[in-house]
């Protein structure tokens, strides 16, 4: 699976996070806000949900 989104520079925070990315081809931004929600949520679960 070739990712249609380049993530640039980021900042991690403690309660928060900041992401420039950068489109590889032209898309409809509601694509491109379907996929960046399916990432997030799937990195929320990861973390939410880990085993300490």
């Amino acid at each position: 699976m070739n990712p249609h989104l380049n993530i640039l520079p980021y900042c991690l925070m403690p309660n928060h996070f900041h992401l420039m990315v950068h489109s590889k081809e032209a898309m409809d931004m509601s694509r491109y806000k379907q996929d960046l929600r399916m990432m997030l949520s799937s990195y929320t679960r990861k973390i939410n949900f880990r085993t300490k």
